[in-house]
């Protein structure tokens, strides 16, 4: 390629207008074929051979913003974004600067609460003559529906929703486009149902999906398709259809593996992780969480840190280790704990380890700001689970007040990372805990028929030992031991120690490198020393070893 394009510097003016042109469209195919680093080269030479100004050389930014996005180089490919939308906005080409402003929204979680991109579809909106509103307030709604919960923002463990902001943008976006089914349409159905997670939403959430699914396969949108499949996932887990899990989870990976983007492909590997957690095949889950954490920590991805702390907690959580669950008890003032998830999680482990005081305090505090916009029902069935635990009456009325209207649904995350099982489940021990042994009887058959359908064997065990000690109390508590001292501390260096402070607060390398002064590559260097001499297997499990070593605590 290098040679090719220094013999073409030297043609002339004729042949080296033919060479640009026929790179321009041979990198427009290899960016919809999904070979994005290709793609980048092509569109480079035809950048650099052409001369091509204004709203040409802008589409050609737009290709190569693909490409770079399909790298995995999201910062890379804002800031060529950026350049598309000035030179669209002078030649007074709207729909192209739509189009840039859109393909900034993107990906949506790392957008999201993000100014500069609701800045950019302002700007969209105010020049477009109403034929692509529809997809403008679509984007905006995803950018609008959740902010950071932290004011560094680098954080990415935690957010605060903004239904009430959101929502009707989607709800516009989707009456403007009904009836289209070109990509503002696709756009409108993701934002929707994105904006719209409530357990109260739940039929027409897995109806868009659905829609959005097959609309995505239409237009063959592999990047829109994997967003829609995830969605659907979740949706068809939470209503107990397995098999309609699997196959939009089949989409899902094929889909991702056909766009070889790494975002996708980290996405597909949390959720393949997920699905693996369900079968209780603790093997395959470790190797799908190693393939996302290696993806996001090689591309700084948005998402990743939050994914593997959670898929920890979860597996720390199935395992029933005490000494595990010590190190997750992570002190107060942890920006991860601005979660409620996070807090729900810290409940129950405090309740099994035998901490009454805290499994109290972060409930209470974890009912009190639980989002029914986000994961509602695994939050509720987490604290159910540490009310059931504890035994405390007062908790157990409470939860199963709030969570009898969702009998017949299977408690998930959002993003459909964690299963906590039937919600019939997790009512039938709480029944069990405070003496209501009929009740609970009942509520466990009609749990034990979920679990069989939807082929949870993790809730299985739980419906097994329900059924054994059903009436005889609060549910038993693992042993509690002493935290041991990880002798691979003493091998740290002083900036492999701030390293691991920092990764314990939930930052990216990108963010540690800049607090610490260090490139990212050199914080990933230090990340990778650090898990050898720790002998951990990633981010969270370092993350906890600091924790347990005192080294998040201020002074």
């Amino acid at each position: 390629m290098a040679a090719m394009l220094d013999a073409a510097r030297h043609a002339t003016p004729e042949r080296r207008a033919e060479l640009a042109s026929l790179a321009a469209s041979s990198g427009r195919f290899a960016v919809n074929a999904g070979n994005h680093d290709v793609a980048r080269h092509l569109l480079q030479a035809a950048l650099e051979l052409s001369e091509h100004r204004g709203v040409e050389r802008a589409r050609l930014l737009l290709n190569l913003a693909r490409a770079t996005a399909g790298s995995g180089d999201l910062v890379g490919a804002r800031t060529l974004l950026d350049e598309v939308v000035t030179l669209a906005e002078t030649a007074g080409d709207v729909d192209l600067l739509v189009d840039a402003a859109i393909r900034s929204t993107f990906p949506a979680d790392w957008r999201a609460g993000d100014r500069h991109s609701a800045a950019l579809l302002d700007l969209a909106e105010r020049l477009d003559d109403g034929v692509r509103r529809g997809a403008i307030l679509a984007c905006r709604a995803l950018v609008e529906m959740r902010i950071p919960a932290s004011s560094d923002p680098d954080q990415q463990v935690a957010w605060v929703t903004r239904a009430s902001v959101a929502q009707p943008l989607a709800d516009e976006a989707l009456a403007i486009t009904d009836g289209r089914t070109d990509i503002d349409r696709l756009l409108a159905l993701i934002s929707w149902r994105a904006t719209h997670r409530a357990p109260r939403w739940l039929a027409r959430r897995r109806a868009t999906s659905a829609a959005a699914v097959d609309l995505a396969q239409r237009l063959l949108d592999h990047e829109r398709l994997v967003d829609a499949c995830s969605l659907l996932a979740v949706d068809c887990l939470e209503t107990g259809d397995r098999s309609g899990y699997g196959r939009a989870l089949a989409t899902l990976r094929w889909a991702a593996a056909t766009e070889a983007n790494p975002r996708l492909l980290w996405l597909a590997a949390t959720l393949s992780a997920g699905e693996a957690l369900l079968d209780d095949d603790m093997e395959a889950a470790e190797q799908h969480r190693t393939d996302a954490d290696r993806i996001g920590d090689a591309h700084d991805l948005p998402g990743w840190v939050a994914a593997e702390l959670l898929f920890a907690a979860e597996m720390t959580l199935g395992s029933g280790d005490a000494g595990e669950m010590r190190r997750y008890l992570v002190p107060d003032n942890s920006p991860i704990l601005d979660s409620p998830i996070a807090r729900s999680s810290v409940a129950f482990m405090s309740a099994l380890l035998g901490d009454d005081d805290r499994t109290l305090r972060y409930a209470e505090t974890a009912l009190r700001d639980v989002d029914e916009e986000s994961s509602l029902l695994l939050c509720l069935v987490l604290l159910a689970r540490a009310a059931a635990t504890l035994g405390s009456d007062r908790l157990i009325t409470e939860l199963t007040t709030r969570l009898e209207p969702w009998r017949g649904h299977v408690a998930i995350d959002a993003s459909g990372w964690w299963c906590a099982g039937p919600v019939d489940l997790v009512l039938a021990e709480m029944e069990s805990a405070a003496g209501r042994t009929d009740r609970a009887a009942e509520s466990l058959a009609q749990a034990v028929s979920i679990i069989e359908t939807v082929g949870d064997r993790r809730a299985a065990r739980r419906a097994d030992e329900l059924k054994r000690g059903l009436g005889n109390g609060p549910l038993p508590r693992p042993p509690v031991t002493s935290a041991a001292t990880h002798t691979g501390l003493a091998e740290l260096t002083d900036r492999e120690r701030d390293v691991l402070r920092l990764i314990a607060t939930g930052m990216t390398n990108a963010a540690i490198g800049s607090a610490l002064a260090y490139s990212p590559s050199t914080i990933r260097a230090d990340t990778v020393s650090i898990y050898r001499k720790l002998e951990v297997r990633g981010r969270a499990e370092a993350a906890a070893v600091a924790v347990a070593a005192g080294l998040t605590q201020p002074g």
